[in-house]
């Protein structure tokens, strides 16, 4: 019976450690369980002997889809004799790896390159922590959520043929990260905070934000965006201390688009956007700019620089080299709407007019 025994436990690690499928000739896959010392070729293999909390620590390219409805940490670890730790999907149309279930699935990704799914790279029902991760080259977006929240710090999402990031009822917080060069949108959420980053050359939307929701972005660039540079829907933005340049649309509003929405933009840049309807640089009902500069933005219709609805307020800011092919070259208000200038102002370059329905512009 030992000796059985012995062959059985040697026939079954012989099964978990044999190579995977490895058609880029990278190093072959090995996964361990940090507190079990289980290990193997496969991180599927793995998830399923682990419990919920374990860490797994990954080397090498593993091939193929994952799921898991157990809280986990993924450690990648690159080697010189394993490589950069890859999760690759091999085309396959299921998510790279899937962390979900009906109660929230949280996980902890740090270090690892999520990549070549068929679909989505990463989808969570939960929450997701990535550090130092890249998620690129997914067939649609390269992180999908449900009911969910998404932590990205020191990260690249990118060549996507989806967007970025985006989900249903999803909080998304991104940090010191790129997200550039997706198919769609970069980035979509209800709620978000983009901090310190890099959204840039994505076919859609840069950074959108749904119903209800609010958008702060700090120390930031959007830019070259073939969509608005934001998008609000019935949505508020804070944007401080960053830069919205580059953007076009084919609607309104190339660097701020706001439907039912207020942009509160603070020591910022609004530069060298196009729409080819209202609001080159700013498009929404409510607009206040404080120490903050919009200038040679282009619309194809009013408000060059700034086309609101409701009210406009300056401070300390300037509006310059913007165009307008109808009226309102720097900042057109709507009839009925308010206007509150403060501190020192500068309208200058404009074309056709400085403002329209902004009294002592």
């Amino acid at each position: 019976m030992k000796a059985a025994a012995v062959v059985i436990l040697s026939l079954v690690s012989m099964v978990l450690l044999a190579p995977s499928a490895n058609p880029a000739g990278r190093p072959p896959c090995l996964v361990s369980n940090e507190r079990t010392k289980v290990h193997a070729r496969s991180l599927q293999a793995v998830i399923d002997a682990a419990a919920s909390g374990d860490t797994l620590i990954i080397k090498g390219t593993c091939f193929g889809t994952s799921d898991t409805q157990k809280d986990l940490t993924l450690q990648g670890v690159s080697t010189k004799q394993f490589g950069v730790a890859t999760l690759d999907g091999g085309g396959a149309s299921d998510p790279v790896l899937t962390a979900a279930s009906y109660e929230g699935t949280s996980v902890v990704i740090n270090d690892l390159t999520i990549t070549h799914g068929g679909g989505r790279g990463l989808f969570i029902q939960g929450s997701a922590t990535l550090t130092r991760t890249i998620v690129s080259d997914n067939g649609a977006s390269g992180i999908d959520g449900d009911y969910s929240s998404v932590s990205v710090t020191d990260s690249t999402i990118s060549g996507n043929g989806g967007s970025g990031i985006r989900g249903f009822r999803i909080v998304v917080r991104v940090s010191g990260s790129t997200v550039s060069g997706n198919e769609r949108n970069g980035l979509g959420a209800d709620f978000m905070i983009v901090r310190d980053s890099t959204v840039s050359g994505n076919g859609g939307v840069g950074v959108g934000v749904g119903v209800d929701g609010s958008l702060l972005v700090t120390n930031s660039t959007i830019s070259d965006n073939r969509g608005s540079g934001v998008g609000l829907f019935e949505a508020s933005l804070s944007l401080e201390s960053s830069t919205i340049t580059g953007n076009s649309t084919s609607g309104s509003g190339g660097g701020i688009s706001g439907f039912h929405s207020s942009a509160y933009v603070a020591d910022s840049t609004v530069a060298d956007n196009t729409a080819a309807l209202d609001g080159g640089g700013i498009n929404t009902e409510d607009v206040t700019l404080i120490n903050s500069t919009v200038s040679d933005n282009t619309a194809g219709g009013k408000g060059g620089g700034i086309h609101a609805t409701y009210s406009v307020t300056l401070t300390d800011s300037t509006v310059s080299g913007n165009t307008a092919s109808s009226s309102g070259g720097g900042i057109f208000l709507e009839p009925g709407g308010t206007a509150v200038l403060t501190g020192t102002n500068t309208f200058f370059n404009n074309i056709p007019e400085d403002c329209v329905g902004v009294p002592g512009c």
